[in-house]
């Protein structure tokens, strides 16, 4: 539980660090959202946890 607690937040992070970009970035916030969601009835931890990774990475980038 704790894992999903730690994921939300950082969901919820990078979220709201790309709102302002929410053209640029449609299609990731979209599947980060995705996962927030999906997450109270499937145990994607791990595909959640990669994906947010790779978005971290890419905002990062810019």
């Amino acid at each position: 539980m704790e894992k999903v607690v730690e994921l939300r937040k950082r969901t919820i992070d990078i979220l709201e660090k790309t709102k302002k970009d929410i053209t640029k970035y449609a299609e990731e916030r979209k599947k980060v959202n995705q996962y927030f969601v999906d997450s109270l009835q499937v145990d994607n931890l791990k595909e959640w946890e990669e994906f947010l990774i790779t978005f971290e990475k890419l905002v990062k980038g810019d």
